[in-house]
């Protein structure tokens, strides 16, 4: 492994007669002992269920490591065979797999996530950026915005994955975490300098591991055509962290995520596509036994949501392909059963080589082997006979999609050999948008998460900015240059302490930038400002699990006495 993805941005070297952890095991365990990860307990997963049996952002993460380490292990397992065996050589990895690298990343990548998920993700996407600009693609801090608008907080707006790379490299609190940080660009010249926050201090590798999406936002060629605006809807990287990005894919000309990051999505897919459904059929939210049946009224529901209008956008392409190729299949057995008045099912009818069929319907019949998987379920009792069929049902799908990963070396990238199994993950995957988060007793509760969410940012923010920006009175932003107070200028008793340590962090990469330095648009710089604040309040929000976040806006509305989370500011 190349030596550079050993360092830490610290440039500290650790003493191996005291230690004799590799420097990767150190990252993942620096990572499960983090005050960062420890919050994950409280923070929902995808609804929030008040109880250990429904996965919170903390089971998940433990299992997305789990599964990582076991995807690293099969990759490294081709390698080895294709030392005796040519077949293998096709769809080996570069390099063996380091399992403590993808452990790391496996339980880091979810940090950055607020309360309530990815409701209180879209909470902060929605007030961040007015809807004037959100569409827009970003190109450089001071092109993004030339004019000053009130309405919008920050710029490059808020993402879960951004903001797991923001505590990573800036905001964990380790021991000895400042360093002397001096950044050139290509061209020699010195675009950032100053004692700074290295966050949790990770090595190369492990943060590259954690880089899904490695590109700011809207800054995306890589994917085709419509890159760009995928890019504007997830991305890893926040422009205020664009020199510890630069410094972590050093040498890296092309976005494609690192190997090591492509195992952490696979295994963040695998998890989140079984153990999400294993919740909500235990609940009895999703009835996986009615599903097992192609031909009931619920699959076909399922089909027609697929197939809506409404959610062609968000439907995955294979999916919603399978789903159109199914209801064709679907008529021509109607159709050949009305002619023959045979008693055929459609899988017997689409196996059936002396039918003459219309079309491949290979699709389907990928489809149906997974429903079939279904079939033994009854509904779940918490029975220990319930439980083993449970568990039938979960370690075996879990391990036929571990051992079918490959490594395509035409498009470096990590695959499925049977693309069936891409299919079997979506789909999974749909079963929970279609039974919870789409339901709508869940949806009026999320917008109720939402306005929490959004209310607490609001009073945060005013109040925050109230103490750190100096504005002299130019309201608009349009005539005066703003400037940030120091800490030690105005008295911060009020303030919570870790909002203060962050608006420091925030306030010292924002003072390290030349580029910001030499900006002569009052406006845009104003608007960078902004950001400071904006972003410090947003990382704090993101320190807070779901009740935190509850108590706070009651807090802050007034309406809840209880003083039990006073002990809990941080």
């Amino acid at each position: 492994m190349n030596s550079k993805l050993y360092e830490r941005r610290s440039q500290r070297a650790s003493n191996i007669n005291e230690d004799a952890r590799s420097e990767f095991r150190k990252d993942r365990d620096r990572v499960l002992y983090s005050e960062e990860f420890r919050r994950l307990e409280g923070v929902t997963q995808v609804a929030t269920g008040g109880t250990a049996r429904v996965h919170n952002r903390m089971t998940h993460s433990l299992r997305v490591e789990q599964i990582a380490k076991s995807i690293a292990v099969h990759l490294n397992n081709i390698r080895k065979n294709a030392l005796t065996c040519e077949r293998y050589k096709e769809i080996e990895p570069p390099e063996d797999i380091d399992e403590d690298i993808v452990a790391a990343a496996g339980l880091a990548h979810d940090i950055g996530h607020p309360p309530y998920g990815h409701n209180g993700e879209e909470a902060l996407q929605e007030i961040l950026v007015c809807s004037k600009h959100y569409n827009q693609t970003p190109k450089g801090r001071l092109n993004r915005q030339k004019e000053f608008c009130k309405d919008c907080y920050l710029q490059d707006s808020f993402e879960g994955n951004a903001q797991t790379f923001h505590m990573l490299v800036l905001l964990a609190e380790k021991s000895s975490n400042d360093a002397n940080i001096s950044q050139s660009d290509d061209d020699g010249n010195l675009v950032q300098e100053g004692l700074i926050s290295v966050g949790m201090d990770l090595t190369r590798a492990s943060l590259r591991a954690v880089l899904k999406y490695p590109w700011l936002r809207g800054q995306c060629d890589f994917g085709g055509t419509d890159s760009n605006r995928k890019s504007l809807i997830k991305w890893n990287v926040y422009d205020s962290d664009r020199f510890a990005f630069n410094w972590v894919r050093q040498g890296e000309a092309s976005q494609c995520p690192d190997i090591l990051a492509q195992v952490m999505d696979m295994a963040d897919d695998i998890a989140y596509a079984v153990h999400d459904i294993e919740d909500f059929y235990r609940a009895g939210i999703i009835p996986l036994q009615s599903i097992s049946d192609s031909g009931s009224v619920e699959f076909m529901n399922l089909l027609d949501y697929f197939l809506s209008d409404e959610n062609k956008n968000v439907i995955p392409e294979i999916l919603r392909k399978t789903a159109m190729v199914f209801r064709d299949a679907q008529q021509e057995l109607a159709e050949y059963c009305g002619d023959t008045d045979a008693g055929l099912n459609l899988r017997l009818f689409i196996t059936d080589c002396s039918i003459p069929k219309k079309q491949d319907y290979s699709d389907v019949i990928n489809l149906l082997e997974l429903l079939s998987q279904f079939e033994e379920l009854v509904p779940y009792d918490g029975s220990a006979d319930a439980v083993k069929v449970l568990s039938g049902f979960r370690s075996p799908l879990i391990t036929r999609f571990i051992q079918s990963i490959i490594f395509d070396k035409n498009r470096n990238k990590i695959i499925f050999s049977n693309q069936k199994y891409k299919l079997w993950i979506e789909f999974l995957k749909q079963l929970t948008w279609y039974y919870v988060i789409d339901n709508p007793h869940h949806f009026a509760m999320a917008r109720g998460q939402k306005r929490l969410v959004q209310s607490a940012f609001r009073e945060l923010y005013q109040y925050a900015s109230s103490i750190w920006i100096d504005h002299k009175n130019d309201f608009d932003g349009k005539s005066l240059r703003w400037k940030l107070k120091d800490v030690s200028l105005k008295p911060a008793r009020r303030v919570p302490p870790l909002l203060v340590s962050y608006y420091q962090k925030n306030k010292a990469i924002y003072d390290s930038d030349i580029e910001e330095k030499n900006n002569e648009y009052i406006e845009s710089h104003n608007m960078a400002v902004k950001a400071v604040v904006a972003r410090t309040v947003v990382d704090y929000l993101c320190t807070l699990n779901d009740s935190e976040l509850l108590q706070l806006s009651s807090e802050a509305a007034g309406t809840n006495g209880n003083s039990d989370f006073l002990q809990t500011l941080h």
